[in-house]
């Protein structure tokens, strides 16, 4: 694995003498452990950031030598776990040391990636992952002050990726190239490191994750200005090349996708949205009726998903993150609760939950009661947009009432019924009940929000693939005819709680 990491600094990174490393560390019960800890070849800033008495941030320069040694030899397992051994002067002058046992995990990370340690650049990355009970567990206050400075010298909320607690993170940055979005697509590529003969740029359109249309970049001849036409910049030891593609426009493209492939390989990619306006038609009623629907009262589209398939996530030997990761149809996650019909628990897991929302959450519980689904809303910061779909709503009468109460307050919130023609959910799809938000999470749960504090459930983090495919789901059920389990005729919606659309 090692010799991985340094034939990637010698084609990847090239001349630069140096990288940064930071540490959080805390005093936990009379000793000094190391919380988090990033080794990149970002440049930060040295400096020592005194949280507490007990507890301090430090970032120092590195050499990228002393980087690749914390990287393993060879790869990992259960039984045979590196050690990384971290060390470091207090604010008081005490010098402490710790160290990071657990398995590595070998990781191709994107500018469109959700996690980037701060970074804009691709990158190849190793994760060392402790087991849950080698976690330091830092007081409220030593985390929330930590967390605090970790963000303001990343960008990167640790609230929200409680798998990285306690572990360590090498990161290794691509110097070939550099993709940036202003007005159009940017592409620099560093001659010292690429050769303009081995680079071709591609451009895409997906619909959550699928290819609709695919189409290479002509840096040589200039085509007729038509719609569509899209420019790319290119920069290349100090030369500037402007290159044009036809987009087509295929129906229900989501995002337009940016690749970069050198020698064949895909070296950097990254997205953006696309804007459209979706009309569909509805079946509501019996199976004969129609009605339309504009795309402005429709769910946000929230996962554009990423084609690795150039770099595919490398994992090796049997991993220590199997104990701290959930294994869900291939993927892996690694949040989860057991409440055990206690409200403490429940209320720490939807406080959780609720932490990780930051524009948009979606709901889907074939049995919702109305007071639950209003004390969620509530619950969460007024300019969070909150969609619903339910089958059994408990009080559905009262629910006008709460709808008109949060459009006076100003906020988003929409529901959606989906029933059988028998008015209940036995015919509906509707099964799970899962969370999904925009920070690249969702959960399932075992049981209904009105449950929760009286029966033993299971709350689990879901993979990113499943949640992007949940994601899809619920736009599906929203904007479209929604057919019966048996087959017999499409179910009834409603957006009211009692009448239908």
């Amino acid at each position: 694995m090692r010799v991985i990491a340094e034939d990637w600094l010698e084609e990847c990174v090239g001349d630069r003498a140096a990288g940064s490393m930071l540490q959080v560390w805390a005093e936990v019960n009379g000793d000094w452990k190391v919380y988090f800890a990033l080794g990149t070849t970002q440049s930060l800033d040295e400096s020592v950031f005194e949280v507490r008495d007990d507890c301090f941030v430090a970032i120092d320069s590195v050499s990228l030598g002393d980087l690749v040694t914390l990287v393993p030899e060879e790869s990992t397992d259960r039984v045979d776990r590196f050690e990384s051994i971290l060390d470091h002067c207090t604010p008081g002058g005490e010098e402490v040391g710790g160290e990071i046992q657990g398995d590595v995990r070998m990781e191709r990370a994107f500018p469109n990636d959700d996690l980037r340690w701060g970074s804009s650049r691709p990158s190849l990355e190793f994760e060392h992952w402790v087991r849950e009970d080698d976690i330091p567990e830092l007081s409220g206050e030593q985390r929330t002050e930590a967390h605090e400075i970790v963000e303001d010298q990343l960008g990167v909320d640790l609230n929200r990726y409680h798998d990285h607690w306690g572990n360590l993170v090498v990161q290794l940055e691509d110097f070939r190239l550099n993709i940036e979005f202003d007005d159009g697509w940017c592409v620099d590529l560093n001659a010292d490191l690429v050769d303009l003969d081995d680079v071709v740029v591609m451009l895409e359109r997906r619909e959550y994750g699928d290819l609709l249309w695919q189409d290479s970049i002509d840096f040589e001849n200039e085509p007729a200005n038509g719609e569509g036409l899209r420019q790319i910049a290119l920069s290349y030891d100090g030369d500037e090349y402007t290159g044009f593609c036809q987009v087509s426009q295929p129906a229900g493209s989501s995002e337009e996708v940016i690749k970069v492939l050198v020698n064949g390989e895909t070296a950097s990619q990254d997205d953006f949205p696309v804007v459209r306006r979706v009309v569909t038609q509805i079946n509501v009623g019996d199976g004969d009726q129609r009605g339309s629907s504009s795309g402005d009262a429709d769910p946000p589209e929230l996962y554009p998903e990423s084609d690795l398939s150039g770099h595919p996530t490398v994992v090796t030997g049997e991993q220590v993150w199997d104990e701290r990761k959930v294994d869900f149809g291939g993927g892996t996650t690694s949040r989860g609760w057991t409440t055990e019909a206690e409200t403490a628990i429940v209320d720490r897991a939807l406080d959780s939950i609720r932490g990780d929302i930051s524009s948009t959450v979606k709901v889907v519980d074939p049995y919702l009661d109305l007071a639950d689904l209003t004390d969620f809303v509530d619950s969460l910061d007024p300019d969070i947009d909150a969609w619903f779909i339910t089958s059994e709503l408990s009080n559905a009468s009262l629910l006008g009432r709460e709808l008109s109460r949060y459009n006076n307050q100003g906020r988003t919130v929409e529901i959606l019924r989906i029933m059988d023609q028998n008015g209940g959910p036995t015919l509906t799809p509707l099964h799970d009940r899962f969370i999904v938000t925009k920070n690249s999470r969702s959960w399932i749960l075992g049981t209904s929000f009105n449950s929760l504090n009286t029966n033993v459930s299971i709350i689990s983090e879901l993979p990113m693939r499943v949640t992007q495919a949940l994601d899809r789901q619920f736009n599906q059920w929203w904007t479209e005819p929604v057919e019966q389990n048996d087959g017999s005729q499409n179910c009834n919606k409603s957006r009211n709680g009692t009448s239908q659309i």
